[in-house]
Order: C-alpha cells, then sequence, then structure tokens
C-alpha cells in the first residue's frame, strides 16, 4: 500500500501538533503580583520594652514558581517562602520560610527568622510576618498588601520609581 505525500504531510503534522500540545502543557511558568500596603517593624528589648519602631509602604513583587513563592524588593520580607500543603481553601495560599512542617523547625534558634504569610489568590490580599531576635531584641515585622496578578511576566517600570 502507498501512501501519498500529502497523507504522510498530515500524519507528521499530526504528530508535531499532538508532540507541541503535550509538551506546553508540562511547561510550567512563574506568575507574578505586585503589591502595595504598609508594613512595621518594630524592635524590643528583652524585657519587651518598644525600643524603635520603622514603618514602610515600598512596593513588593510576588513570584510564584511550582510549590515556592519568592518575594523581592522589600527588604524586610524578601526571600523563598514555600507553600504550605494545608493550605485551604485553594485560593488561600499559607507560605512558611523554611520547612512547612513545624516539627522541623527548632524554635532553639531565635537567631533564624521565621517568616510566615496568607495570600489570598483570588482578592490579592496579603498578611505577612516575621520574628526574629538579634543580639538580645526582639524584631517583629507585619505587613499588609493588597496584590495585582501581573501575568507571567512584569516590567521594572511598575516599581522603579522617585521615593519621597
Amino acid at each position: 500500500m502507498k501512501v501519498s505525500k500529502t497523507a504522510t504531510y498530515r500524519i507528521i503534522g499530526f504528530f508535531c501538533v499532538a508532540l507541541l500540545s503535550a509538551c506546553d502543557q508540562q511547561i510550567s511558568l512563574p506568575q507574578y503580583w505586585l503589591c502595595q500596603g504598609q508594613s512595621t517593624q518594630q524592635v524590643y528589648d528583652q524585657h519587651s520594652v518598644l525600643l524603635e519602631k520603622y514603618t514602610g509602604d515600598d512596593p513588593m513583587m510576588l513570584e510564584r514558581f511550582g510549590q515556592k513563592m519568592y518575594q523581592f524588593l522589600s527588604p524586610a520580607y524578601s526571600g523563598e517562602y514555600h507553600i504550605c500543603p494545608e493550605s485551604s481553601p485553594s485560593h488561600t495560599l499559607l507560605l512558611k520560610s523554611g520547612s512547612c512542617d513545624v516539627r522541623s523547625e527548632s524554635p532553639k534558634d531565635s537567631r533564624v527568622p521565621r517568616r510566615s504569610a496568607s495570600f489570598d489568590v483570588k482578592t490579592g490580599d496579603l498578611t505577612i510576618g516575621e520574628l526574629r531576635t538579634v543580639a538580645n531584641k526582639s524584631i517583629i515585622s507585619e505587613g499588609q498588601y493588597r496584590c495585582e496578578y501581573r501575568g507571567n511576566s512584569f516590567s521594572f517600570n511598575d516599581f522603579n520609581h522617585v521615593q519621597n
């Protein structure tokens, strides 16, 4: 049985489309959110007396890739966060630096910052916090942000603006 060139090209085309479709489903692109809001950092001595307080409204960029969320632009919260499996409902993500497993954390080493956040993907509401100890001082950072989804890419022009 002889197959025509047209039929051969159709078969090759079909397999190419099927292969490309399968590859396209395997490609995972990062997702970005640009966040605006307020953050506060308070420094306490060993007797819980407030020593210093700082506030800020710098923008924050979130990047979700796989089961991790990365935060950059805001120095107080910069870093990698794991998306915890117990995130529920599915549009609310629970984020933690280090491990999501509470038992694996070392509460004895207070020098290591403990960061956590809750991010509602539908509304863009982000609540983020950090607790750390440096030289017998406790540093507590808290932030409330509203984030806007930017898709799979972003422009540096979104946050490279002159600060007052």
